[in-house]
């Protein structure tokens, strides 16, 4: 093992000049993110203003309801399943802001129920609390959509962190190719919007420019011959002056 280390040293010695130094570690961004991350773990220091002041995001807690709510005693797999389907319905509804009232009015509608229990509510107040409830659950599929656009499942500087920890590893080229191949985000603009129509308003904002500018090519081309018939007309009558 010694005298593998030696020739080593012995060719590193002889590649690089003696005047020369040995190059520094050069510290990768992945390597500043793993000790920031370990540094962040052993500092035990609490400062109740420094963490007031950092931005807190929360996630809306999802309560945990037994699938016994749903169903009781021995049931099939195919009811199982249903069961569990129906709860997680229930709790992407309530994920909207939906209520458990709100929930069963919702479900009372749409299997077209009877409607029974709801018949000494008056009829507008019931359409207006369905319409409420329609608009929370819209509300959420949009902000949903376009949370998962807008940062692809990852912001870009996560992105940048994840490929620099290891950037030899085979995850991380998994993963490069996997970013690369991601689809196109979908453009959610509408039809009407001004970004699909820059050709009409480039024309209807400044089409008076290329007229002028055909106006003044014609006008300068009337000045050229002009000063052409003017120039043999001189020409002319110099020279019949001197024969």
């Amino acid at each position: 093992m010694a005298k593998i280390q030696n020739s080593r040293a012995k060719v590193y010695e002889t590649r690089v000049p003696a005047t020369e130094e040995a190059t520094d570690h050069v510290e990768s961004e992945g390597d500043r993110l793993i000790k920031q991350l370990v540094q962040k773990q052993l500092d035990t220091r609490l400062d109740l203003k420094e963490q007031l002041k950092q931005s807190k995001q929360f996630e809306r807690v999802e309560e945990f309801v037994p699938l016994g709510k749903y169903t009781s005693g021995q049931t099939t797999l195919q009811q199982f399943e249903d069961c569990t389907k129906k709860a997680s319905h229930n709790a992407d509804l309530k994920s909207c802001g939906l209520s458990e009232y709100d929930i069963a009015l919702l479900q009372e509608h749409e299997n077209l129920g009877s409607m029974e229990k709801y018949r000494k509510i008056e009829v507008s107040e019931l359409k207006k609390r369905l319409h409420d409830i329609y608009t929370k659950i819209e509300a959420r599929e949009k902000n949903l959509a376009h949370n998962l656009i807008q940062s692809g499942g990852v912001s870009r500087h996560q992105q940048e962190l994840g490929l620099s920890v290891k950037p030899s590893s085979d995850e991380t080229k998994l993963l490069q190719f996997a970013l690369s191949c991601r689809p196109a985000s979908q453009d959610l603009r509408p039809a009407n919007h001004p970004i699909h129509h820059l050709k009409e308003m480039e024309q209807e904002l400044f089409g008076h420019l290329e007229l002028n500018k055909k106006r003044g090519k014609r006008r300068n081309k009337l000045c050229e011959e002009e000063v052409s018939e003017e120039a043999t007309t001189i020409l002319e009558a110099w020279t019949a002056s001197t024969s």
